[in-house]
């Protein structure tokens, strides 16, 4: 009964309650910009490759900058971080709206303000793992862990959807777009993008009111970004297991990213009946099973370190032979029930292994640990998202098919090594 209030309980800590409530209303902005980006594009060009390269030129600069990022979050705490990511990211947003909402709309622009967002999220996606360990114990860290992400994948769950039906609903209001004139109507892509910008509003004024103390000890104040980054990962890499998440982390980024993201919205325009509503309802699906995975873990005690590689292989493997069954979807329901099926793993996996990697370094490493493993999570984003595109361009099925089919025979291969079945049973 104590772990499963636990979660709840956190919400007493002013600085805790606070950040929720910000991640929150960003989490659900979040999904309306996920879901209007790559509609946008496809309503620009109607080119799987460019919506593949987009993504990619996104997550170019995320992942290069993420190594840093997690130096810096160290350095600044997560708070401050996240502060100027969002800033940021609140800034290119109202951009990109007003281009919009002006009848200016140009694929370059759109390349130039991604890019310059994944400067950003580079800095934010390490601060966001690194910031729950400075406001909570330890003993309610998981719980924690498990309410923060389970909020994330409400908003996975009802976002997507509200953004998808916004935006469909909004098609009859036409907008000139410099394409040859052709383009559809794009005013509900704006909105999204509006509501958005304001969502990050609200979370900037929530990380405005957190106060906490600086962590940084003279020795970090004195020792340069770069330094302090080298010096981060040559403790972090000696490491085994936290090398076997990265590695783990990147191969299933590969083979799923490109597919989740730059595939399902081409199934959603060219095979399920509703477009842009179909897409988003998809992509729902998989925020409503990773909330139920993330509810499991809220209410469960951790699994014993000995079932942590089998639990990700496993997960992992799944995941596979759901991206094999996407291919051959021709409904919004059974597209929906694939990465429903999927996002349940998810969301019980991501709580457990980011709450055994918050717990496995000092506090004041806990910024660069997250950087390097979500450097390895981000770093196949462009490279998968761009073979997506290209792959699309001529075969469909073939994506889904082959990039699912890649990834449970690497989980099979993986599971014979015993380094990787032991993951985590040292500590």
């Amino acid at each position: 009964m104590h772990q499963r209030f636990e979660a709840f309980r956190a919400l007493r800590n002013r600085n805790f309650a606070l950040l929720w409530v910000g991640l929150a209303t960003s989490g659900v902005g979040g999904q309306f910009y996920m879901i209007a980006l790559p509609w946008l594009v496809l309503r620009l060009t109607g080119d799987p490759l460019a919506v593949g390269t987009v993504l990619a030129v996104g997550s170019v600069p995320r992942a290069a900058f993420m190594l840093f990022g997690g130096a810096v979050t160290d350095r600044l705490a997560p708070v401050r971080g996240l502060q100027w990511a969002n800033v940021t990211g609140m800034a290119l947003l109202c951009i990109l709206a007003a281009l919009v909402f002006t009848h200016s709309t140009e694929l370059w622009a759109v390349y130039l303000i991604v890019l310059i967002a994944g400067l950003a999220d580079g800095l934010f996606l390490p601060a966001r793992y690194a910031v729950v360990p400075r406001l909570v114990s330890e003993e309610s860290l998981q719980p924690a862990n498990a309410l923060i992400m389970g909020t994330g994948q409400v908003c996975m769950a009802v976002g997507p959807a509200l953004a998808g039906f916004l935006i469909a609903a909004l098609a009859g209001h036409e907008v000139a777009s410099t394409v040859a004139g052709d383009t559809p109507g794009t005013f509900g892509i704006g909105v999204a993008f509006a509501i958005n910008a304001v969502a990050l509003a609200v979370f900037s004024v929530c990380l405005w009111l957190i106060r906490t103390p600086r962590p940084e000890t003279q020795s970090q104040q004195s020792q340069g970004i770069l330094s302090s980054a080298l010096s981060g990962l040559g403790t972090i890499w000696q490491d085994r297991s936290v090398r076997m998440v990265m590695l783990l982390a990147a191969t299933f980024n590969f083979f799923v990213s490109g597919p989740l993201w730059v595939g399902l919205p081409v199934l959603a325009d060219t095979r399920f009946e509703g477009g842009a509503a179909a897409y988003g309802i998809v992509a729902s699906a998989m925020g409503a099973g990773m909330v139920a995975g993330s509810a499991v873990a809220a209410v469960t005690r951790p699994p014993r370190q000995t079932y942590l590689g089998p639990l990700v292989i496993a997960v992992i493997f799944i995941a596979g032979m759901c991206t094999v069954g996407l291919g051959f979807v021709e409904t919004t329901a059974a597209g929906g029930a694939c990465t429903a099926v999927m996002g349940l793993g998810f969301g019980y996996v991501d709580v457990v292994v980011f709450t055994w990697l918050q717990r496995r370094v000092a506090k004041e490493l806990v910024g660069r640990m997250m950087g390097f493993v979500m450097f390895a999570i981000v770093g196949m984003h462009p490279l998968s998202n761009t073979a997506a595109g290209i792959v699309l361009s001529f075969d469909t099925v073939g994506l889904f098919v082959g990039a699912g089919s890649a990834l449970c025979i690497l989980m099979a291969i993986y599971a014979l090594i015993p380094t990787v079945r032991s993951l985590g049973a040292e500590m």
